[in-house]
């Protein structure tokens, strides 16, 4: 990272004027502000304002949602924008945004749905989180479904915590953090949902880090104008 992030600034600086871009709008500001509000995301929130700014750059990185966010780059992408966007607004003089896409558009539910950690014995454990009513081995049957169309409550979550508690060391600490992904998984409508509380939750919901989604209406208002081109 230490080496990365000078020269990418760097590249930055030469740009002898950023690339075009297509203004925001208040509706469009207001609906990206409401979706990082929904999943507790209150530092993405204020930093959304900044968007309105013609001049404003942004840093961008992303990854398809996971059960508990999934592997572990895709927390590395996150504060590498994040740190990114600190050191570029400060080496330029200039504000710039750091945002994370959730590629919920994503329909593999295969790639999605693993979980590996370390147990008590220091072992590799994998879940393999399946529908509810249905073996580990059967394929999720909601199909070719973007993980911003998957229901929670369609996911057996239930038996990826109980795995979790009878597998890793107990104490107070994992039984508050299981208890908190639990209430988390019950309040959320989709799996983009619950992929970005987790997200807040590690990152912390003070960060300035933008969450998008492909399936938010200020998104796909830009992404017709490309699609018609193509």
């Amino acid at each position: 990272m230490e080496t990365i992030v000078p020269e990418l600034i760097s590249a930055l600086e030469q740009l002898s004027a950023p690339p075009p871009s297509i203004p925001w709008t208040v509706e469009d500001l207001a609906e990206l502000k409401r979706f990082n509000q929904s999943f507790g995301a209150q530092g993405a929130a204020r930093r959304v304002d900044a968007l309105a700014d013609p001049d404003t750059l942004c840093v961008m990185t992303g990854q398809q949602p996971g059960i508990l966010t999934g592997p572990l780059y895709t927390l590395y992408k996150a504060v590498g924008a994040w740190v990114l966007a600190e050191e570029a607004e400060r080496r330029l003089g200039r504000t710039v945004v750091a945002g994370f896409w959730i590629a919920s558009d994503d329909h593999d539910f295969e790639e999605m749905r693993p979980v590996t950690w370390l147990n008590k014995d220091g072992a590799c454990v994998t879940h393999e989180t399946a529908p509810k009513s249905a073996p580990p081995t059967v394929a999720l049957p909601l199909g070719a479904i973007s993980a911003h169309a998957i229901p929670m409550d369609a996911l057996d979550m239930s038996a990826l915590f109980r795995h979790l508690r009878l597998s890793c060391h107990p104490g107070i600490q994992l039984t508050a953090l299981l208890d908190e992904l639990e209430r988390f998984a019950d309040e959320s409508q989709t799996m983009e949902d619950f992929f970005g509380r987790c997200m807040v939750r590690l990152m912390g919901p003070d960060t300035p880090l933008v969450y998008v989604s492909p399936r938010l209406r200020c998104i796909r208002r830009v992404q017709e104008r490309v699609l018609r081109r193509m």
